[in-house]
Parts: C-alpha cells; structure tokens; sequence
C-alpha cells in the first residue's frame, strides 16, 4: 500500500509541474504574446521610466494621470519637451511612484502637471486588475501601499479579504491569475498587437488615443454616480506627490480633462460642489501649487467616446492649456 501511495503522489507530482512552474515560467518571460488590455502601455513606461531613451531628451514637462489625460494631451502639440506619463485606470497611488521612479533615473522637470478625472480621486479600480497584474509597480511599492492603507478608513478595494496571497499569486505568475488571459489569447496571439502598441506609445511620448468617433453623447462615470466622496487613500498620495515636487523645487499645476456636455447636464449639484470643495481643500494646504477646482465642459463633437478627447479635442484642449500657462508652454 506504501508502494501505491509513492507511484500516486509520484505522478501527481509530474502532472502538477506543467502548471506551477513550466505556465509561472512562461507568463514571467512572455507577456507580449498572452496579456490583454493596455498591458503594452504600462510596459512601454515602465521601460521609459527605469531607462529612458537610447538618445537622452530632457523633459522640461511630466504628466501624470488617467486615460483621459494619455488621450487629451498630445506632447507632440507643445512646444516644450514633456513626456505624457498618464495610464489608463490609474490614480494618485501610480501617479506618485512613477513620479519617483522617473526623479531616480531622470533629470528633474520644470513643472508636472496632475490631470486626472474626478473619480479617479475616488475609486481604486484598476489597481489589482493593472498595476498588479501588469507588474508595473514594484514589489517594495505595492507592500508600501498596504501598509500605508492599513491607516486608512477607505481601504476595501486595496486591502481586498485575501490580499496577501494574491499579491504573490501575481508576482509569481500562477495560474488561478493568469490562466484566463493565456487561454483567450491561445498564448501567442496578441504579440502583434502588443508590438504595435507598444512603438506607437513609445513613439508618441506616452500619448494615445481611446476614442476616435466624430462625436459622443455618451454618459461618462461621474454622470452615473450620486455625489462626490474621496479616497482617503488617494488624497494621501496626492499630496505626498505635491509634497515631493515642492521639496524637489519643482513647480505643480493641477488640472482637469473636459467632460462632454451630455454628462455634466447630469451630474448633480451635490457631486459638483462636493468636488470643488475637495480641490478647493488641496489648493488651501498646498498654495505654491496651481490648482483647478472646476470643471470644463467642451461639445459633445470634441469626444471620441463617453469619456476621452478625439484628436480635435485634444487639439483644442492643448490650444486652452497653452494659453492659459503661456509662461510654461510656450519657447
């Protein structure tokens, strides 16, 4: 019986190697051919971040922020040099150790600007589903985040019931985390699209677009909720990153992307004055930075879906801000 018991567990053991190490092994080294989404953006800046160019370009400007932000502003319609270091789902919590990361193996800027939707100052979403799950936030930073939410109140979608074992699920590669984009993906199929992205983004100076249409009426997130309540998480990096441009003697302007005029006719009276009170917060304890506690609302003909700017958006967009920090865009 003791012979059984060995050849079972023996084999066992030879029909579990294929999925805990040689799948781990595989989704470690050949993400290009299996990840979904905008995993090829949040590699193409993870690399410009850690390393930079092959040709070393001084950016005199840095974005931070949100889809919205990587389609909003083209640097390529500046006249500075800036980098728009902006990912799709992120917020404060990504914006500040990119940011980091970028002072530890670039020249610092002149001024970063801050631009992210307003419910990214509110939601967590795409922390778990992104900057986990594309590895495009370091070990050491991701534990600093927990810990850091361990003193907070608003904590559910970060500290989620299991969140240990699923962070070392993710950082080595398991199954139960990856199997389903390996299986949509039959394991190969989406390095060309990948590549794609990857050159494209990369060759734009992080600016991408997410809608193309002519024109959207579409009804952005903020139009779908009942009011404004922060993120006490997101509020604490936000202004350690205002903190840390302050000491680096770098100059903060914070600003907002457009909304369409479908969505802000719905937004309710009660979301608009709770938002401006919270940025109106953050202008009062930060004063030496430039902050903007509206909203704009541009034609629904400028969006190319509900919530991002279409290239005559973001044309127009770009004409707005220059003019309206004449002494930071312009030569």
């Amino acid at each position: 019986m003791n012979k059984d018991f060995w050849k079972i567990a023996y084999r066992f053991l030879i029909l579990m190697v294929p999925f805990f190490v040689f799948l781990p092994l595989y989704c470690a080294h050949f993400q290009p051919y299996y990840m979904d989404g905008e995993y090829a953006m949040y590699r193409a800046q993870r690399d410009y971040v850690d390393f930079g160019e092959t040709e070393s370009t001084y950016n005199e400007i840095i974005v931070l922020g949100d889809s919205r932000t990587k389609a909003a502003i083209n640097p390529s319609d500046f006249s500075k040099q800036m980098y728009n270091l902006s990912l799709g789902g992120t917020t404060m919590i990504e914006g500040y150790y990119t940011l980091c990361d970028y002072l530890n193996n670039h020249e610092k800027p002149k001024t970063v600007l801050i631009n992210y939707a307003p419910f990214h100052y509110m939601d967590v979403d795409m922390f778990w589903k992104r900057s986990v799950y594309f590895h495009y936030l370091k070990k050491d930073q991701i534990l600093e985040v927990f810990e850091t939410a361990k003193t907070f109140e608003h904590t559910e979608d970060i500290l989620t019931e299991q969140y240990l074992s699923d962070f070392y699920a993710y950082q080595y590669y398991m199954p139960n985390k990856y199997g389903g984009a390996l299986k949509n993906s039959c394991f190969v199929m989406r390095k060309k699209i990948n590549d794609q992205n990857y050159e494209q983004v990369s060759k734009d100076r992080g600016h991408h677009y997410f809608g193309l249409l002519a024109g959207s009426d579409g009804i952005n997130w903020e139009a779908k909720v009942p009011d404004f309540v922060y993120h006490d998480v997101i509020l604490h990096y936000f202004e350690k990153t205002i903190a840390l441009c302050k000491e680096q003697g770098i100059q903060v302007i914070v600003e907002t992307t457009p909304v369409n005029e479908t969505s802000y006719g719905i937004f309710t009276e009660s979301f608009k004055s709770h938002y401006r009170a919270y940025m109106n917060g953050v202008a009062s304890r930060h004063p030496e930075a430039r902050i903007y506690t509206d909203f704009y609302v541009y034609p629904n003909a400028y969006f190319g879906d509900a919530d991002h700017l279409n290239p005559d958006g973001s044309k127009e967009y770009a004409r707005f801000l220059q003019e309206k920090y004449k002494e930071v865009f312009t030569k």
